[in-house]
């Protein structure tokens, strides 16, 4: 059972750019283009009225940049997923982008029209485009854990408290969830937290407790256990 698409904002003051968003199939990766502003602030007030799920947004924009925006926009918007797509792409500025709430950053010309589709699929946890499918995206009980976690794996969360609000058991969601994405429930919450605690690592100036905590782990030695088994470096590598 598919889910409504995802909304799509893209802020850019390079009008080339916007002019090729609005004609990028985004249909095709379980996506609609909703809007675009050219600077932060006409954006701020867009977001409030569209509401996007992606908000795609360059640094260097006039009236407004984007770090500016940022700081405005994400406690307005949490469950908004930002995406830095610039070519002013110096480690200071991913370093605060990520720090001020940003999901990604990507440097400009990076990304090909398939790679953009690959990148949107990721983020929605999709195995598939719509033209790719022949047996249907995930199911719908799995690609609501999929969608939830997405939103909330920085908590404290459970598979029993899913199954509780779909209606089913734990066993009978976990085996799903298993046979849809070849992982368990456990270890793909483990994978959203260690990606998004590299992210933290490497582009923030936390120490790896507040890492720790940020991700959702308060007890840092195991914190540092599971991201060595991960990556197969120490947190204090990475910084």
């Amino acid at each position: 059972m598919e889910t409504t698409n995802k909304k799509v904002m893209w802020i850019d003051d390079d009008v080339p750019i916007i002019e090729a968003m609005k004609k990028f199939p985004w249909e095709k990766y379980y996506c609609q283009f909703v809007g675009s502003a050219t600077n932060g602030k006409d954006a701020v007030s867009l977001l409030d009225a569209l509401e996007p799920d992606y908000v795609f947004l360059d640094i260097t924009m006039p009236i407004m940049d984007g770090l500016e925006f940022l700081k405005i926009a994400k406690p307005r918007h949490p469950d908004t997923d930002f995406i830095i797509y610039s070519a002013f792409c110096e480690f200071e500025y991913a370093r605060e982008a990520i720090r001020l709430g940003a999901k990604d950053f990507i440097a400009k010309g990076e990304l090909t029209d398939e790679e953009l589709g690959a990148y949107l699929l990721k983020l929605m946890g999709r195995k598939e485009s719509r033209d790719a499918e022949t047996s249907g995206t995930y199911r719908y009980e799995v690609q609501y854990v999929i969608d939830e976690l997405g939103k909330h794996f920085t908590e404290q969360v459970s598979m029993d408290q899913y199954a509780n609000v779909l209606g089913l058991s734990v066993n009978y969601l976990g085996s799903l969830f298993f046979k849809e994405t070849g992982m368990h429930f456990k270890d793909y919450l483990t994978k959203l937290r260690m990606e998004r605690a590299n992210q933290l690592l490497r582009f923030t100036p936390l120490k790896v407790f507040e890492v720790a905590e940020q991700v959702g782990i308060p007890n840092v030695q195991y914190f540092i256990t599971l991201f060595t088994k991960y990556y197969g470096v120490t947190p204090g590598q990475v910084k």
